[in-house]
């Protein structure tokens, strides 16, 4: 059995590339043992200052493993036995990399004697609860519409069957003790409870004389429960509810008020399921202890694996948390969501499934082949979830961005230098976007490049101020040389967000202002990481990413992933000025 927080994946390597990043050093050689010593013992004194230490994790969460009787059946051998390794294959490394998954089982583990079924009265061989563990999943969600399906000895099986394959459970329980204990992982440090409820079981009643045999949903039971694991120590609680419309893409009222009470009254994140489609990712504002807090509520994960076939149905999402523990408290910092495509295909003479990932930086592949058909899907698959879910200005964003909190470090280090003056919302929010005024600021301080109040600014749509320093006097100041140039109109749109692409290449002529044989041109040899960027770019801004990655500028940005038009978040925009710092010796 694994402990709580140990990851495994058995199921062989992973389709999936790791982005590469070249080594920060290969921009020192020339500058020098010693300044590269300097440098380090820069970093070192700015990531090991007192007060920085953080413990980051981060949760998946899948939804309906809808296990109709066309599922299950596709895995049965000659000898009657039940194999679902293969239609995880591809989406194991996925699950397996978070440091705790967690799914909602739409089924029972009734055990053969009950008869093996599939809608409307669920019964999967338990077969499937070795195959979860294989691919990575921790905890098992048993309250839902069809928890009664297989009655009092379906939910007994159940949570045996889950527990002797080393899987934990909530929602369902065998007595009145078992209900009231508070689940609590201890996730590498951080200790988050689950607590899941349903709205339904069908119709059917819980078994005579056994309240405690599944959790109903009521928000006085989900908000007292909430209490005991924050009194038994929890940093976080996740609330995992099966609730909402069937087939609806968006929320209901009542689904988005029962989560805003539950996340006012003392809940973290809620984590829904039930509709079979993608519901969206909302950072919801609500009121704690008097003060206003963002928190995040995922409506609906859709299916994670079903026979359901229509479009909307047969794709899911995989939302991962993001989460940081510091001596302040523990807060979830960003949601990221990978959408999953449920393959059904003949390719083999029957029926076959497998769950396949999708995202633009990932290779399609399935060992029983692609149809153009199936690859037309999957591209849509991707379009109509990402325009569902993207909301980066709500730290919603796409699997392959980096999190934010892989930005914090960088983050804090501008901070600590002085570098983030000016921005008040407590936090340096890092999942918010950059303007343009805001990083002509912010590279000016970074390089320490002379600003005085005499720097007056030529642009007509700059807010001016005669008695301080003013953002006009910091874009006075990086026009002069030049950092800033290019607009044809003559104006700056200050408050309009800067893209990727401007930053990289404000970064580069910034550099070589400084010193123009700071970055020489790239070997022939070397390729970027970021080919894509390059085919949509003009020739300077192609040429400055070649550039600002091979000397280590772009390190820590997953560029494959990243939209270079897209906007530059302030965590991206720290680690360009960290890596610039780190470059220069300062």
């Amino acid at each position: 059995m694994r402990k709580q927080g140990e990851k495994q994946c058995v199921f062989g390597p992973s389709p999936f590339t790791p982005i590469s990043v070249r080594a920060l050093s290969s921009g020192w050689g020339r500058r020098g043992a010693i300044v590269g010593l300097l440098a380090m013992v820069l970093v070192f004194a700015l990531f090991a200052a007192p007060g920085l230490a953080s413990t980051r994790v981060t949760v998946a969460a899948v939804g309906d493993l809808l296990m109709h009787d066309s599922v299950f059946n596709s895995v049965k051998d000659s000898r009657g036995a039940y194999h679902f390794d293969p239609v995880f294959r591809y989406v194991a490394p996925y699950l397996a990399e978070a440091d705790y998954t967690v799914a909602n089982l739409e089924t029972k583990f009734g055990g053969s004697g009950l008869g093996y079924s599939g809608y409307p009265r669920f019964n999967c061989p338990e077969s499937l609860a070795g195959t979860l563990t294989r691919a990575g999943v921790d905890l098992l969600a048993t309250a839902n519409n069809h928890t009664m399906d297989m009655g009092w000895t379906g939910i007994v099986k159940t949570l045996e069957y889950t527990e002797a394959a080393g899987l934990a459970h909530v929602g369902t329980a065998r007595s009145q003790a078992e209900r009231d204990r508070v689940f609590i992982a201890n996730v590498n440090g951080v200790k988050i409870a689950f607590l899941n409820y349903t709205e339904s079981t069908n119709g059917i009643a819980l078994p005579a004389g056994r309240p405690y045999a599944a959790n109903v949903l009521g928000e006085a039971a989900c908000l007292a429960e909430a209490g005991r694991a924050k009194k038994a120590g929890a940093d976080l609680v996740f609330a995992v509810l099966h609730f909402g419309d069937e087939y609806q893409r968006s929320q209901n009222s009542r689904q988005q008020g029962i989560a805003r009470r539950l996340l006012a009254g003392g809940v973290d994140a809620v984590i829904g399921s039930h509709p079979h489609v993608v519901q969206p990712i909302i950072r919801e504002s609500v009121t704690v202890a008097g003060r206003t807090a963002g928190r995040y509520a995922v409506y609906s994960l859709g299916n994670f694996v079903s026979n359901q076939r229509d479009r909307y149905k047969d794709s899911g999402i995989i939302a991962y948390f993001d989460i940081e523990k510091t001596s302040t408290g523990t807060s979830v910092v960003g949601v990221r969501y990978l959408p999953v495509y449920v393959q059904k295909t003949y390719a083999t003479g029957k029926a076959q499934f497998r769950i396949l990932p999708v995202a633009p930086h990932i290779t399609r592949t399935s060992d029983l082949g692609l149809s153009a058909a199936e690859r037309g899907r999957m591209d849509q698959v991707w379009s109509e979830l990402h325009q569902h879910l993207h909301r980066p200005a709500q730290g919603v964003e796409p699997y392959g961005t980096v999190p934010p909190v892989a930005y914090a470090k960088a983050l804090e280090a501008l901070r600590a230098r002085g570098i983030m003056e000016g921005f008040r919302d407590g936090t340096l929010g890092g999942h918010l976007p950059v303007t343009r005024q805001q990083f002509a600021k912010l590279i000016a301080l970074t390089l320490e490049i002379p600003v005085g109040l005499d720097d007056e600014c030529r642009f007509p749509d700059v807010t001016k101020s005669e008695t301080s320093l003013y953002p006009d006097n910091y874009v006075a100041a990086v026009a002069k040389l030049g950092i800033a140039r290019g607009y044809s109109d003559g104006r700056f749109y200050p408050h309009n967000n800067i893209a990727r692409a401007q930053v990289i290449t404000m970064v580069v002529r910034a550099v070589r202002d400084l010193n123009a044989d700071l970055l020489p041109a790239p070997s022939a040899g070397f390729v970027t990481s970021a080919l894509a960027w390059r085919a949509t770019f003009s020739p300077e801004h192609g040429e400055n990413c070649r550039t600002a990655e091979y000397h280590g500028l772009l390190n820590g940005l997953p560029l494959s992933a990243l939209d270079p038009w897209g906007n530059m978040t302030r965590g991206e925009t720290a680690q360009v000025l960290v890596n610039l710092l780190h470059m220069l010796g300062r």
